[in-house]
Parts: C-alpha cells; structure tokens; sequence
C-alpha cells in the first residue's frame, strides 16, 4: 500500500523547500528548472520532505507545487509536466490534473509514433501464485 501523499506544507517549511528547489535546479533556455539531484529510475526528481515530524520522498516537482502554489486538495490529483520535462519543477509549467487528464495529455504529447514517454524498465508484472 502507497503512503498517503503530502499535501500541504507549513509556511516555514514551504520557505525552506523554496529555497532548496532554488539550490538545486538549472534553468533552461525553454525555462525549465531542471532538477540535478537525485533522480527516480522514470527521470522524476527526489525530494525528501520534513514537515510536522514526518519525514517521506516525494518528487521534486510535487514538493514545488507545494512550495509555490499551495495545497493539494484532493489526493486523487497528479501533477502534470505540461512541458514534458520529467525532471522539470518550474511550478508555471506544472498543472494539477486527474490520473485521466494526465495520461491522455502524455499520449497526446506522445504523437503519431508512440515515442513520447520511454517504456519504464523492469515494470512487467508477473502474477504471483499464493
């Protein structure tokens, strides 16, 4: 079972996440802030988040949209990289969308050829027999 996401940061907090996001970004000519440090297996940047004496990962992009924009009212919303860029915590370029929105925005950036998310590695599953 997934944990329950963050949703909500103290003002104290989401001033330090601010900070560390400022820190440990590059911005790009098409106005990414391009995540350099540690990144999950899919390109989506980790972020250890503290707040409330619970400590969890959580993406980068997601600890900005916390940081920059706010709560997150529901915890069925995703965050959607309408720039594509997975490694991208630009909150301008982050949208807060259902799982659908954002799965067929991803086919629709995707195009004609399919190409527009890589297949993620060692994601077969296989039933177990119990």
């Amino acid at each position: 079972m997934k944990p329950t996401p963050i949703m909500e940061l103290s003002e104290a907090t989401a001033r330090s996440v601010r900070e560390r996001i400022a820190r440990r970004t590059v911005v790009t000519d098409s106005g990414c802030w391009d995540w350099v440090g540690a990144k999950d297996r899919w390109g989506y940047g980790k972020f250890k988040l503290a707040d409330g004496g619970v400590a969890r990962c959580t993406g980068s992009h997601r600890a900005a949209w916390l940081a920059f924009r706010g709560p997150i009212s529901d915890p069925a919303l995703q965050i959607d990289h309408l720039c594509r860029n997975r490694s991208c915590a630009n909150p301008e370029h982050l949208d807060l969308v259902n799982n659908q929105t954002n799965s067929l925005r991803s086919i629709a950036a995707a195009g004609p050829g399919g190409r527009g998310r890589p297949r993620q590695p060692g994601r077969l599953r296989v039933p177990q027999r119990r």
